[in-house]
């Protein structure tokens, strides 16, 4: 199963990457875009969004950033070609 999440708030990422992890299903990849984080690259291990992210790694969630804001569907199908 193959489940596309994206973030142009991260307010509930924490409460959606868990569920995430606790599908039944044992064959599933998560592509998780954040959508619209300026200044991503320089805050990297100090914000609550880096700690989210470390929080809930893991091998089968793959993610991606768009510094200016591209919207759901735009985001999808880049998802979709990852």
């Amino acid at each position: 199963m193959k489940l596309i999440v994206n973030c142009a708030s991260t307010e509930f990422l924490g409460q959606c990457l868990e569920s995430v992890r606790k599908q039944s299903l044992p064959d599933w990849e998560a592509f998780v875009t954040l959508d619209g984080v300026k200044g991503l690259d320089r805050w990297v291990g100090r914000s609550s969004l880096h700690r989210t992210m470390r929080a809930y790694s893991h091998p089968r969630i793959h993610w991606a950033y768009n510094t200016d804001r591209k919207y759901s569907l735009y985001n999808q199908l880049v998802s979709i070609r990852r």
